[in-house]
């Protein structure tokens, strides 16, 4: 296999990104993987994955699949995609499980801020949305502002402020869940004191 097009197809099969063994057992040559770095197609963002750089450039979701399947955006990535916040942040803040390796995280590209959590505060409030073509897990709404409010002390106060105004103007907020996952996390009073301020 040494087409570009052939190339491009099956690292677009892959979601743009591919680990060296699936590379080796589609019959991709070293030489030929070698050949397209040198080109500027393809790169290596980490030891043992490569990239097929789109048009639009590096698609970090898709990286962030394959290094963290589990994951969930959570905190000022989650604020960016429900547009509670306009600032892009500069890490990927990511929700993962308590027992995950947290060296694997530490010196990642793209750049992950963690959030260890426990495999049932996990599954609360997960659900999916679509960043740069790819399908990724997302804290829905109630449980992002849940996660700003028992972290609130150690956000930027501007974000924090403009994501609870715009969560409370926002005509998709559900203000009987916010209060039961208040109340599941134990933040029920802070969450009703802050919010009550907006509505």
């Amino acid at each position: 296999m040494h087409r570009e097009e052939d190339i491009e197809q099956l690292f677009k099969r892959h979601g743009w990104v591919m680990r060296r063994g699936e590379l080796t057992q589609a019959g991709v040559h070293a030489c030929t993987l070698h050949r397209f770095m040198e080109e500027g197609q393809i790169i290596k963002p980490r030891t043992g994955y490569y990239q097929w750089m789109t048009e639009n450039g590096p698609n970090e979701p898709a990286l962030l699949i394959q290094l963290a399947p589990k994951g969930i955006l959570t905190m000022d990535s989650a604020l960016y995609v429900y547009g509670y916040t306009d600032r892009v942040p500069r890490r990927w803040h990511l929700a993962l499980p308590q027992n995950a390796n947290r060296t694997k995280y530490r010196h990642a590209y793209p750049p992950i801020q963690p959030y260890f959590l426990t495999r049932e505060s996990l599954q609360l409030g997960a659900t999916h949305t679509k960043l740069q073509g790819q399908r990724m897990r997302v804290f829905d709404r109630e449980r992002t502002l849940c996660e700003c409010i028992a972290r609130r002390k150690r956000m930027d106060r501007e974000i924090f402020v403009k994501a609870v105004r715009n969560y409370c103007t926002d005509p998709k907020r559900d203000i009987a869940k916010l209060s039961e996952y208040a109340n599941l996390l134990g933040i029920q009073k802070p969450t009703n004191d802050i919010v009550g301020l907006w509505l």
